[in-house]
């Protein structure tokens, strides 16, 4: 296969969305992160009531060294200053097996239907091209973005600029009124907690999540980055070690978090599971089934009511199928739109 910078073309001008509905676009600045937060949250209330969008969550914006602001982002101000639409197109810090940007951006409610969702994708369509233009590699190229089943809008606008449902991604849920399975392992290996296991956890992260579907490999720096958010639970998290000294390593994990913020939008509260996950010389010995079993565990004694999760409707472990047989059910559905190169 030819170079991606070989296969894809775009336009050399750094150029700003087109103007449409009378709102002017510029650049972001970290001082706009009032502006986001609050555009963030109007839009959450109408096609994400279940989350909100924390002003934590949007200062991790600001702080990926690979999103240059000055190029990969867009902020469209109506005539008073405030904010009816933003975007951004970046790259993650490392490489997988493709080369990936990923597209994210909103339009405030008030402000839809009337050609803003269109000027920004197709800026964003044209960004993304750009960098994968500069790229070198031979492997697939993608341009990535998110969408929930019933956002309409949104994926009409992506279908009709070339985009295609590429995957579809279940939200999964579990009352923890019931008790969960103890945990069972075969003789050599051992459940620990997660801290102090930090980055060899990160590590088993790659491995194990090397042939799932647009995953790509997690950086030193934004596995931290994740640690640090306040709503992390090490102390609901744990990992599957085998061995000694030299010789340890880990086998499996299951992260946890806790979104205190979303509890009453939900109606109960509820631990979310981030991430299980087994390195694939490992699999086949009941190591996420006991991980998840010591997680769910944990979370009723922590005093929770329910453990939810999202996993890719099509995983190769059969991830969806070990979910269902500890009383997980689907209670909505998302989609990944993208182009390939």
């Amino acid at each position: 296969m030819k170079p991606l910078r070989e296969r894809v073309s775009a336009p050399d001008a750094l150029r700003l969305p087109a103007d449409v509905a009378g709102v002017t676009w510029r650049r972001i600045a970290p001082s706009d992160l009032p502006l986001l937060l609050e555009l963030a949250q109007a839009c959450d209330a109408v096609d994400n009531p279940w989350a909100t969008t924390t002003e934590e969550e949007c200062a991790l914006w600001f702080e990926d060294p690979k999103l240059r602001l000055e190029r990969d982002s867009a902020i469209a101000l109506d005539a008073e200053g405030r904010a009816v639409a933003y975007g951004f197109v970046s790259q993650g810090d490392e490489r997988g097996a493709e080369v990936r940007i990923g597209l994210d951006g909103a339009v405030h409610p008030g402000w839809r239907r009337r050609g803003i969702g269109g000027a920004l994708l197709d800026w964003q369509d044209e960004r993304g091209r750009r960098m994968l233009s500069a790229e070198d590699s031979e492997a697939p190229g993608w341009l990535t973005l998110g969408a929930d089943e019933h956002e309409a809008g949104t994926i009409a606008l992506a279908q009709s600029r070339g985009y295609r449902i590429a995957r579809w991604w279940l939200e999964l849920e579990r009352d923890l009124a019931g008790a969960a399975a103890e945990p069972v392992l075969a003789p050599g290996l051992r459940i620990e907690g997660y801290a102090g296991n930090e980055e060899a956890t990160r590590i088993a992260r790659n491995d194990s999540f090397r042939d799932h579907w647009g995953s790509q490999p997690v950086s030193e720096r934004e596995w931290q980055e994740a640690d640090e958010l306040e709503s992390a639970r090490p102390d609901l998290s744990f990992v599957v070690t085998e061995g000694d000294g030299d010789a340890r390593r880990v086998l499996g994990f299951v992260i946890v978090s806790v979104y205190r913020e979303d509890w009453e939008l939900r109606g109960y509260s509820f631990g979310y599971i981030d991430l299980l996950g087994v390195v694939a010389d490992a699999r086949g010995r009941g190591i996420a089934k006991a991980l998840l079993g010591r997680a769910l565990g944990a979370l009723r004694e922590d005093g929770l009511e329910r453990a939810v999760l999202d996993v890719d409707s099509e995983s190769p472990t059969g991830a969806v199928g070990l979910y269902e047989s500890v009383g997980f059910e689907t209670v909505r559905r998302s989609m990944t739109l993208g182009r390939e190169f």
